[in-house]
């Protein structure tokens, strides 16, 4: 399965559609406030709420389903100081997710989800930004990972990736992201990615 998020405005308040490859409309999604998003299935509104130092609270019409949460993964210790690599441990119902950021150059930035050692979606942010406005494409197997991972790209938007330039700014962007750990970059999963295409053609 293929989806794209795609922000349509920024302005009063900042909107998402999430669209099949094609272009077909799917839900609605958006930043109402600062640091908190949501995401309309059919069954009713997903809302990621940011919590302190970056954690945020996932929960489905007001009852709480899930938690993302900063992590450090130790890879050595310089003068007792650990040092290593950021991600994210991400709870949703029964699942639990570990999710890895990597920057492998120009229009090569990807967030990995994996599930008890297992890839299961890639999340690509496109590296043009229009106007402050973040697109992504999300891949994933089935349809219970594709939620995971959208879940997981509104709450991109509403935390890391939410702009903080002033609010009447119209600039245009387009940086790549480079990932300088060799382990972190080699949690992008190319194999997942042709299995999706492949399956999607």
């Amino acid at each position: 399965m293929i989806y794209r998020v795609e922000q349509i405005s920024r302005l009063p308040v900042r909107k998402h559609e999430v669209k099949t490859k094609d272009g077909h409309f799917l839900y609605a999604a958006g930043v109402p406030q600062v640091l908190q998003s949501y995401l309309d299935f059919p069954e009713g509104q997903v809302t990621v709420r940011i919590e302190s130092l970056s954690s945020a609270m996932v929960l489905f019409q007001n009852a709480v389903i899930g938690e993302i949460v900063p992590k450090l993964c130790v890879t050595k210790k310089v003068l007792f100081l650990p040092i290593g690599y950021e991600y994210y441990s991400y709870r949703l119902y029964d699942k639990q997710y570990k999710v890895y950021e990597s920057g492998l150059g120009p229009n090569k930035h990807f967030y990995t989800l994996y599930c008890q050692g297992e890839t299961t979606g890639i999340i690509h942010k496109d590296d043009l930004v229009l106007k402050y406005r973040n697109n992504y494409t999300v891949y994933t197997l089935n349809e219970q990972e594709m939620t995971a991972a959208l879940i997981y790209t509104t709450f991109l938007e509403a935390g890391p990736n939410c702009h903080k330039g002033a609010a009447i700014d119209n600039l245009d962007s387009n940086v790549p992201y480079y990932t300088k750990q060799k382990d972190l970059r080699e949690k992008f999963d190319p194999d997942f990615l042709r299995k999706v295409l492949a399956q999607d053609l």
